[in-house]
Formats: C-alpha cells, sequence, structure tokens
C-alpha cells in the first residue's frame, strides 16, 4: 500500500470514538476539533460501569536517554536523525535563513498512549520560516493492542500539553508516520486507542480485567489539544481467537455492568498466546476497527525495547563522556530458559571535552547485537508478576579514529572499543538465581520491564548510569 493521508482517516477515528462516548458522554461537554468536520453525536456506553472522565492530557517532560545526535545545517537545509535512527528532521532549502546547529535528544515518550521513545528537538524554540518534515518509524511493539491508522504525531507545550500535528501521513509499507512542524520542542509519537494490557501473561485458570484507553484531539480555549478517557469500557464486539465471547479451550470473556474480564482456559491452549479482540465500528461510514491483545497462557512474549549506559570519567583537565545506545528484540530461548537477543543494533560514541588544552573530540561507532550480547533471565516468578534479571550489551572491538585541535594544531587521536560486558555473564547451570550487580526488573501494570541504576562515583572516578527499557510484545 502506498502512504494515506490522514485527514480522512482522522474523521473515521473520531467517529469510532464517538461511538466510544468520545465525544461527550456522561457528565462532559467536550467539543472534537477534527478538521472543519463537525463532531459526531455520542452514543452512551452500554456495559460500562460508569463514564470515565474525559481529562486533557498534561504531563511531565520526558528523561533524555542516551546520546544526543548533532549537525549543522546550512540554508540549503539537509536531513539529520536521532541516534535510535527512528525519527528523520528533514529541512527545506529556505527554512534556515543562515548555518543552524540542530540536535535531537531521545527521551522517554510521556504523551497520553505514547507508542516508542520521544524526541526533543533543540535549540528548544527554534522557529523555521517554512514546514520541516519529520518521519517516525514504528514497529509491532509499538501498535500492540491498536492499529496502524490511529497513530498520530504531537507536540508538548509550554502547559504540558499535547497538541496533535495536522494532516499526519501514514506509510504502512514503510511503517512510519510523517507530518510538518515549524517549531522545535518535544514530539512524540502516540495512538488514538489502545486495548489495556496490549500484552499480557496470565496463569492457567486466571482472570484479568480488560479496558481502553482512547484519546482524541478536543478545543481547549481554542487551542486544540489531546484529551483521554482511560479504562473505558463499552459494548464492542469481542472474541477470544476469532471465536465471539471465546470458549472453555482458549479462554472466555464476560462482558458485564462490572466491567470486561478475560478467563484463561484450565490449561495451556495448544496456540499461544491466545489473542484477544474487539471491534470497533465507525457511526458514520462502514469502516471498522479489529483491535487485538496478545495474552500469553503461562507463556513468554518476546520483549523489545532500549538499554542505555552513560559513563562519565575525569582525565586530567578533560571529561569523557562514553554512551551506548543499544534497541533490542529479545526472545525466550527454552533450552536455556533464558531471553536472547534476536536483533538489534547499539551505537556507542565517545566525547571528550578538555577547555584547558583546547581539545574537543567526538568518536561513534555502531553494530548489530547477536545472541551473545546480552539475556534477561527470569529470576523469581509468583504467577503474575515475575521478577526478572538482566545484563548485556557486549561491545564488539572496534578502532576509531579522530582529531584533537590543540593550540592551533590537528593532532591524530585513537580510541580502541575493547570488548567488555557492562555487567556479569549469566550464571551456570541455571539463571534462576540472584546476580550481585545484575539489574532487577519487575514487570508494571502494562507489562513494562524497567530499572535504572546508577554508580556514583565507580572505578577510577567513573560514573555509571545503566537504564533498561522493555515492553512485551
Amino acid at each position: 500500500m502506498g502512504c494515506i493521508s490522514k485527514g480522512a482517516g482522522l474523521l473515521a477515528l473520531a467517529s469510532v470514538l464517538a461511538a466510544c462516548g468520545g465525544s461527550g458522554g456522561s457528565g462532559d461537554d467536550a467539543t472534537i476539533v477534527v478538521g472543519a468536520a463537525a463532531p459526531a453525536a455520542p452514543v452512551p456506553a452500554a456495559s460500562a460501569p460508569s463514564a470515565p472522565v474525559l481529562t486533557v492530557a498534561i504531563t511531565a517532560r520526558g528523561s533524555a536517554l542516551g546520546p544526543i545526535a548533532a549537525a549543522t545545517l546550512s540554508a540549503a537545509g539537509g536531513t539529520i536523525a536521532s541516534v535510535d535512527g527512528r525519527l528523520t528532521l528533514t529541512v527545506p532549502a529556505g527554512a534556515l535563513a543562515a548555518a543552524q546547529s540542530i540536535s535531537i535528544q531521545t527521551t522517554s515518550n510521556e504523551s497520553p498512549n505514547g507508542s516508542g521513545l520521544a524526541y526533543r528537538l533543540l535549540p528548544d524554540g527554534l522557529v523555521f520560516s517554512s514546514a520541516v518534515r519529520l518521519t517516525v518509524r514504528y514497529d509491532d511493539a509499538d501498535i500492540a493492542g491498536s492499529d496502524p491508522q490511529a497513530l498520530m504525531l504531537a507536540f508538548q507545550d509550554a502547559q504540558g500539553r499535547w497538541q496533535p500535528l495536522a494532516d499526519p501521513v501514514l506509510d504502512a509499507a514503510a511503517k512510519t508516520v510523517s507530518a510538518e512542524t515549524l517549531h522545535f520542542t518535544e514530539y512524540a509519537l502516540y495512538t488514538g486507542f489502545r486495548l489495556k494490557p496490549p500484552v499480557a501473561t496470565l496463569g492457567v485458570g486466571k482472570a484479568m480485567a480488560i479496558s481502553m484507553d482512547i484519546c482524541f484531539p478536543k478545543d481547549d480555549n481554542g487551542v486544540t489539544v489531546i484529551a483521554c478517557k482511560v479504562n473505558y469500557v463499552d459494548s464492542f464486539k469481542w472474541a477470544v481467537n476469532g471465536i465471539a465471547n471465546g470458549s472453555p479451550q482458549v479462554g472466555m470473556i464476560d462482558a458485564g455492568n462490572l466491567g470486561v474480564r478475560f478467563e484463561a482456559p484450565a490449561v495451556v491452549p495448544a496456540v499461544n498466546p491466545v489473542m484477544v479482540s474487539a471491534e470497533l465500528t465507525s457511526t458514520i461510514s462502514t469502516q471498522k476497527h479489529l483491535v487485538l491483545a496478545s495474552i500469553w497462557i503461562e507463556g513468554h512474549p518476546p520483549l523489545g525495547g532500549t538499554v542505555i549506559s552513560t559513563q562519565v570519567s575525569k582525565l586530567g583537565s578533560g571529561t569523557m563522556t562514553h554512551s551506548t545506545f543499544a534497541s533490542v528484540d529479545f526472545r525466550f530461548d527454552p533450552t536455556e530458559q533464558m531471553y536472547r537477543p534476536a536483533s538489534g543494533n547499539v551505537v556507542s560514541r565517545y566525547d571528550f571535552v578538555d577547555p584547558v588544552a583546547g581539545c574537543d573530540y567526538h568518536v561513534a561507532w555502531s553494530g548489530a547485537i547477536g545472541p551473545q550480547d546480552g539475556y534477561v533471565a527470569i529470576r523469581e516468578d509468583d504467577g503474575d508478576t515475575p521478577r526478572y534479571t538482566a545484563a548485556g550489551i557486549t561491545l564488539a572491538a572496534h578502532t576509531g579514529t579522530t582529531s584533537c585541535t590543540s593550540s592551533g594544531r590537528v593532532e591524530p587521536l585513537t580510541i580502541d572499543f575493547a570488548s567488555a560486558r557492562w555487567l556479569p555473564a549469566p550464571p551456570a547451570p541455571h539463571p534462576l538465581v540472584t546476580i550481585p550487580g545484575a539489574m532487577d526488573l519487575r514487570a508494571k501494570s502494562d507489562g513494562t520491564l524497567s530499572e535504572l541504576i546508577t554508580w556514583t562515583p565507580g572505578t577510577g572516578g567513573t560514573d555509571t548510569t545503566v537504564q533498561w527499557q522493555l515492553k512485551p510484545h
């Protein structure tokens, strides 16, 4: 398929959300602004225990993650990509009046129903004379529990609100969403609706609640912002593995006045995970959205996300910063009984600044991640919220050459990227033990595995920070 301008798609999406009580519902007088179309009339929820409150999303700014991508663009324009390669900024000729230093800082995504990471474009507040284009690549994990057609781009304003960018374009073949903007701030990809949880692990015979978070444009005193209803339950058409309301063999959906619950089968099904689906139908067209959640019965879903390391050392009168940013997808190995990287990429960067010696140099290296470059092991499992031990990633040996300007001379400098693991290797013969110094990850309510550890000071005066952020998908 080719690119899809989502102006019309947003109208259909708005009508879907209206069917979910999105444009009104009990006790709210929200006005939905999508293009020039009038908002669709609300349809009351038949099975929700109470109408969720429509709330304008106001969040804190995201936390900086990993190294910064930087470039200097001239009036002729050009492109720059984020360190993780997912965001590409395209500046046309004439958008800048003169040469301009531009940076992209990867951050945590604090937008409502956020998908993937967010990006802080610097210098903050920079205004262009003509529109620049942002293109963000997504993957399957970013649309878990949702639909690519619900993906949109938004920026965060000074009040912490999120404003959607107009006329986003979806390229389903390339898995990208793009839109134009005139200024720099924090930008993020978000989805208009998502089943919650999108991925989960559940013990046999156990039950869990299922709901949906919906977010859509709302007029807030003349400004179009994103507003959300969370934990929404409506009279959607529910199914499990395509069977209306499920069956004892794959699990059952109980959609009653107390909400929607999924009850796992008494034994592990032949096909695992099972797929719980909710069908949303537009009120102004026949367009349908089938939203899926993957429920693993006593299983091990794939884990995808980022592993980020920063080390800061004093070297004489200068400071060396070593930043590593890894995007990695883990798959469970039943033989080893632990997760190993199935694919991924690591970017490593050294930055040294010595104002006394007049040195300012940078070396970057990137490479692929393989199965031996890390692991995630189940350390303890109580059936619902397992704990994990994690370590990695191994940096392959590499040599880079750059230059350092000192007293007007350009001097060659060589940095060796030595092979070294951040944390201890997995224990033998069995991973279900505590590893001193390794990351201890516990699954959060949304299934995210995350942890941040810091050593200050470390060996030789090195301050080290390591952050894991993984999600099942």
